[in-house]
């Protein structure tokens, strides 16, 4: 179903892996940045950031994402963010020359695999 953004955590090892499904858009991009600082606030600013499954986004989810590794770098953090190479948010950060902000995986146990900094 167009619209639907389906969001769920799970520890992968010691990284904390937040998979997010479906659109992310000015509708509910603050129900995505409440979900995403929740998980920063119960498990520390380490986080695994698969957008695989996101089919669309807009500038507003583009602008959650750089906001979250900013700030997560300030405080001593790291976010791995898993995109495959056809995925369409990824497409849409290399359009906006925004993939350099991200280390980016094409897998869960790829982006796990190697220790967040921080």
């Amino acid at each position: 179903m167009a619209g639907v953004l389906e969001m769920t955590q799970r520890r992968h090892g010691t990284h904390l892996v937040v998979r997010l499904h479906g659109e992310i858009d000015f509708d509910n991009v603050a129900q995505v940045a409440a979900f995403l600082r929740a998980a920063v606030t119960a498990y520390g600013p380490r986080l695994v950031v698969d957008v695989t499954g996101v089919a669309f986004t807009d500038t507003t989810g583009l602008g959650l994402l750089v906001r979250l590794v900013a700030e997560l770098y300030d405080e001593g953090g790291d976010l791995a963010l898993v995109a495959s190479a056809g995925c369409p948010a990824l497409r849409k950060l290399g359009r906006m020359n925004l993939t350099d902000l991200f280390r980016v995986f094409d897998s869960v146990p790829a982006a796990a695999s190697l220790p967040l900094t921080g």
